[in-house]
C-alpha cells in the first residue's frame, strides 16, 4: 500500500521558511517530511548515511544539514544511539485529526519508537485530544509518567535553569576569573612589572590592600591600551620615588599620553639608565670592552 505524507501550501510562506532557510535547507527539510521512512507520528528511524545517500550528498554535507536543523533552525531532535528522528512541528499540522484510523496508526507507530522522549517533544504542539489520549494509553510507561510530569515540572524545571543561569553569570563576573582572562594578553616580564605596581599602589591606601574590585577596574583601564605602553607606564611609576605616593590615576595618565613607540624607546632607555641593574651593567661592560680594542688597535 503506497504511503502519502501531506506538505500544506502554506510551507512556502512560512516566516522562517522563507527568511532564515537557504534552498538547501528547503530541499532538506521537505525530503525530512517525505522520505519513505517517515511515520504518521512524525518520529522514525534513519541513519545519517540513508539521508546522505538519498539526497546524493557526501557524508559530511548531510550530518552538516542535519546539525544546522537541529542547533540553528531547532526544528528536529535526533537520538544517535536509536538512529531516532523527531519532527518537532509535526504535530502541529499532522496531528490534529483524529479518527479511529488514524488513532491506531498512531497507536502502532508509538509502539515501534524506542526513545519515548520524542514522542514527547511532538507533544506541545498537538491540540486534538483524542490524539493525545492515545498517545498516553500507548507510550511506555516511563514516557506516560514523563507525559504526566512534564505540564507540573515544567515551571520548576524554567526555575531550575534559572538558579543555573545564575551560578553562571556570578562564575563569570567574579572579579578574579576577570582579571586572570585580563593578564592573559601580558608576557611573563610584564605580568612582573604588573604585580610589583600593585604591591607599590597598595601603600596609597591607610589599609595596605586593594580589592578584587578595584584591582580589576585598572585591568580593565588598561585593556584599552597597547601592552606595551601599560609596561611603560607602570615601570615608570614604579621605578621613581617621587611617583610612589601618587595613586592610580596618575599611572593611566602616563600610559594615555604615551604611543607604542614612545613607550618602547623610554622603557628601554629607563632600564638603561639603572632602572634595572641586570640591563645597565651589560652595557657598561660591553662599552668598557669596545673601549680597550680601540686602544689595542684590534
Amino acid at each position: 500500500m503506497a504511503k502519502f505524507r501531506h506538505v500544506y501550501t502554506d510551507f512556502w510562506r512560512d516566516e522562517k521558511v522563507l527568511e532564515e532557510m537557504t534552498p538547501e535547507d528547503r530541499y532538506f527539510y521537505l525530503y525530512l517530511m517525505t522520505n519513505s521512512n517517515t511515520t504518521q507520528i512524525g518520529v522514525y528511524q534513519i541513519t545519517r548515511k540513508q539521508m546522505a545517500f538519498e539526497l546524493g550528498y557526501q557524508p559530511e554535507a548531510a550530518k552538516a544539514l542535519l546539525d544546522r536543523f537541529i542547533n540553528y533552525h531547532k526544528l528536529v531532535k535526533y537520538n544517535e544511539e536509536t538512529k531516532e528522528i523527531a519532527l518537532l512541528n509535526w504535530g502541529k499540522y499532522n496531528l490534529n485529526k483524529g479518527g479511529k484510523p488514524v488513532i491506531d496508526c498512531i497507536k502502532s507507530e508509538i509502539e515501534k519508537v524506542k526513545d519515548k522522549n520524542l514522542i514527547i517533544e511532538i507533544l506541545s504542539k498537538v491540540s486534538n485530544e483524542a490524539v493525545l489520549t492515545a498517545v498516553h494509553e500507548s507510550c511506555h510507561e516511563s514516557c506516560h509518567e514523563s507525559c504526566n510530569e512534564s505540564s507540573t515540572t515544567s515551571g520548576e524545571k524554567e526555575k531550575e535553569k534559572e538558579k543555573e543561569k545564575e551560578k553562571e553569570k556570578e562564575k563569570n563576573t567574579c572579579p578574579l576569573l576577570q582579571i586572570k582572562n585580563l593578564r592573559q594578553r601580558y608576557s611573563e616580564e610584564q605580568l612582573k612589572v604588573i604585580d610589583d605596581y600593585l604591591d607599590m599602589i597598595r601603600h596609597t591606601r591607610v589599609s595596605g590592600k586593594i580589592s578584587d574590585s578595584v584591582t580589576l577596574k585598572m585591568y580593565e583601564s588598561w585593556d584599552r591600551y597597547p601592552s606595551i605602553c601599560v609596561e611603560y607606564g607602570l615601570y615608570a611609576h614604579t621605578s621613581k620615588v617621587e611617583y610612589h605616593s601618587k595613586k592610580e590615576n596618575y599611572t593611566l595618565g602616563i600610559i594615555r599620553n604615551t604611543t607604542a613607540d614612545e613607550a618602547f624607546n623610554k622603557l628601554k632607555q629607563l632600564k638603561g639608565q639603572g632602572g634595572t641593574k641586570t640591563n645597565a651593567e651589560p652595557e657598561k661592560r660591553n662599552k668598557e670592552h669596545e673601549r680597550q680594542k680601540n686602544i689595542l688597535g684590534f
